[in-house]
């Protein structure tokens, strides 16, 4: 097997020193989707790579004719990707269970809570936090609404022109979808840890897509900087978002919040001209997914030609 299994974890790299970069200047909301999607692919590719090494182990089963079939693969570097696919899957089933377990307490603390045909609920509770809570299906004919929860506390934090920067910032993450954009990244750096700054750099952008649409909405973009340095401070520094049920929400699986994730970048990102790269982060982004899908059917190829030896 040549070098071309291992290209899907040098690809993963390269998205891993490049994240950060692409995360400041790329246009917030497609670089999102795009960073989102190519992470996906890399730990795709990357599960697939580990698997096909994990394979070439065969050649050490004792039943098998030892000249029938010799892997250039050290057993060592067989035996590793071994263990690498099921820690892999061991994280990713533990992110789903997290991720799931979030939101039914979530979902729970909720309950009842909603009044009328409103998608907002006040929790009273004089910490500062607001945070949107994604629709989820619970049947074939239920479906339980998307809603926006804000405390009484960041209510009090916000002046009215301010609370209308805040709603339109959770509104654009529903609209935007951005919870499947960080499951989807969540899961990705759960199956290579190589692609965790892609992860942080997808909550970043999301972040700063629901900014920039709430500028637009509101017509400032100075407004929603005030509004997030605000509720900031009223927040004391920021910190994982609470509710009044005293369920501690980590941001990474936790629904997306107003002030939890790098709210200094974001106000001061607003304060500069909106980012405008965007073609040499989709043509990046496709490149490298093109390399690893063609590094993977490569070696694949050989892996298969290989295995006939023994049939």
């Amino acid at each position: 097997m040549n070098v071309s299994v291992y290209l899907p974890f040098l690809a993963s790299l390269v998205i891993c020193l490049a994240s950060p970069v692409v995360a400041r200047r790329g246009r917030p909301a497609v670089t999102a989707i795009v960073l989102s999607a190519v992470s996906v692919v890399a730990a795709a590719g990357s599960l697939w790579a580990m698997a096909l090494l994990a394979v070439t182990g065969i050649d050490d089963v004792p039943a098998l004719d030892p000249r029938s079939i010799v892997f250039s693969v050290p057993d060592p570097v067989a035996l590793v990707a071994a263990v690498g696919v099921l820690v892999a899957a061991a994280r990713m089933a533990g992110t789903i269970r997290r991720r799931r377990r979030v939101h039914r307490r979530v979902r729970g603390a909720l309950h009842g809570l909603a009044s009328g045909d409103s998608d907002v609920v006040v929790i009273a509770d004089l910490l500062p936090d607001a945070f949107v809570v994604p629709a989820r299906r619970t049947g074939i004919l239920r479906r339980q609404r998307p809603q926006i929860v804000v405390t009484n506390g960041m209510l009090a934090a916000l002046d009215d022109d301010q609370q209308q920067a805040l709603f339109a910032h959770e509104r654009a993450h529903l609209d935007g979808g951005h919870h499947l954009l960080r499951a989807a990244a969540d899961l990705a750096a759960a199956a290579s840890p190589l692609l965790i700054p892609a992860r942080d750099a997808v909550g970043f952008l999301c972040e700063r897509s629901a900014d920039e649409r709430a500028g637009a909405a509101v017509g400032s973009r100075n407004l929603v900087a005030a509004a997030i340095a605000t509720a900031a401070l009223a927040h004391g520094g920021g910190s994982s978002p609470k509710l009044a049920a005293g369920a501690a929400l980590a941001t990474s699986g936790a629904p997306l919040a107003f002030n939890g994730l790098a709210t200094v970048d974001r106000v001061v990102a607003l304060q500069r001209p909106a980012p405008t790269a965007l073609r040499l982060v989709v043509v990046g982004a496709i490149l490298v997914a093109v390399g690893i899908l063609a590094a993977d059917a490569n070696a694949t190829g050989e892996l298969i030609a290989s295995l006939r030896a023994l049939f």
